[in-house]
């Protein structure tokens, strides 16, 4: 029971893992999204504005 129950919370820390990295990146692309929207409202120019988001 010890062996599958080990395999169990590897999966399990496995999954949160890679659940939290896409969530990360998730966030990422809409802050992202967010900061080209209001940067093209606001006419910062393309310079600022490119090294701001990178």
């Amino acid at each position: 029971m010890d062996g599958n129950h080990m395999d169990i919370n590897e999966f399990l820390r496995k999954s949160i893992e890679e659940n939290e990295k896409i969530a990360r990146k998730f966030l990422l692309e809409e802050r992202r999204k967010k900061i080209e929207k209001l940067s093209y409202n606001n006419g910062i120019p393309s310079l600022f504005k490119d090294n701001l988001i990178k």
